[in-house]
């Protein structure tokens, strides 16, 4: 999905203390972090530290192998959530089956639902995840994964749950000059064709998605295949389209329509507008 694509990595870099007891002091506190366009706060747990910002998503990572994901959204229901959870899973090739039912409870007032995962990486080793979703009265939530070796579970636990504990979620800032620079009509085609002994295909795909500058959209999408194939003729094509409401939130694009809620990373200039791995012209 678009989740984890059409990003930019930022490495945190750590500044040596200048005397041992401000490295120990540092160590034993929680840090503050934030993700400011989304107003989201909260306190790194100690011993754990943020390495890399992914878009909307913040990487912390911890002992033992152990690593946090955490990512602020357009969350209305916690299945919004979990749908966003299944797409970074399927984008990191890391399947998860839970473990028992969710379980649902509050974070200083705000809905939240959690639950474990068993998973497994790409080298086969023994995994289990803690899943959590937290919802904000703005239609905004956090998505948050903690994965960690199936024998560190429970300190990763506690770690996830002094996290969440702190966890302040307030109105996200909208960027109102960048969705007024976005505004007209973006096009993106591709098309193929394949000629062999037996006949010749061509396919060809094309989407645009038009912005009015004030927070409406509409979209249409067509594919189409053609040609023949040992003199039987091959046809089809088929058309979508999608129209409603959309919003900046720092680079992330917010679209709300007939087909649900979609949240894109994305870049821009005056002529180009990339987003999972896709590159739309004006």
């Amino acid at each position: 999905m678009l989740l984890a694509r059409a990003m930019t990595i930022q490495a945190v870099t750590l500044v040596a203390s200048a005397s041992l007891s401000a490295q120990i002091a540092r160590m034993s506190a929680a840090t503050p972090s934030t993700a400011a366009t989304w107003n989201v706060r909260y306190e790194i747990p100690p011993g754990w530290r943020s390495i890399q910002e992914l878009g909307r998503m913040r990487v912390i990572e911890g002992p033992g192998g152990a690593t946090i994901y955490l990512a602020p959204g357009p969350f209305a229901t916690t299945d919004d959530g979990v749908k966003e959870l299944g797409a970074f899973l399927n984008y990191v090739s890391m399947p998860a089956q839970p473990i028992g039912a969710p379980a649902h409870f509050r974070v200083s007032g705000m809905p939240a639902m959690s639950m474990f995962l068993q998973m497994h990486d790409r080298a086969g080793r023994d995994l289990r995840g803690l899943y959590m979703c937290v919802l904000s009265p703005h239609g905004t939530g956090v998505n948050f994964i903690a994965i960690t070796p199936a024998e560190r579970l429970e300190e990763t636990r506690a770690a996830a749950d002094r996290l969440v504990a702190t966890l302040t979620i307030g109105a996200p800032a909208v960027n109102y000059q960048l969705m007024q620079a976005i505004a007209g009509t973006w096009t993106l085609y591709s098309g193929s064709s394949d000629r062999g002994g037996t006949g010749s295909i061509s396919t060809g795909h094309d989407e645009s998605v038009e912005f009015d500058g004030r927070g409406r959209f509409a979209s249409s999408s067509s594919s189409y295949t053609s040609g023949s194939v040992s003199g039987t003729s091959v046809t089809g094509d088929s058309q979508q389209g999608d129209a409603g409401s959309y919003t900046v939130i720092g680079n992330t694009l917010l679209f709300r329509g007939r087909n649900g809620t979609l949240a894109v990373d994305f870049t821009y200039d005056p002529h180009h507008l990339s987003a999972g791995g896709r590159t739309f012209i004006r």
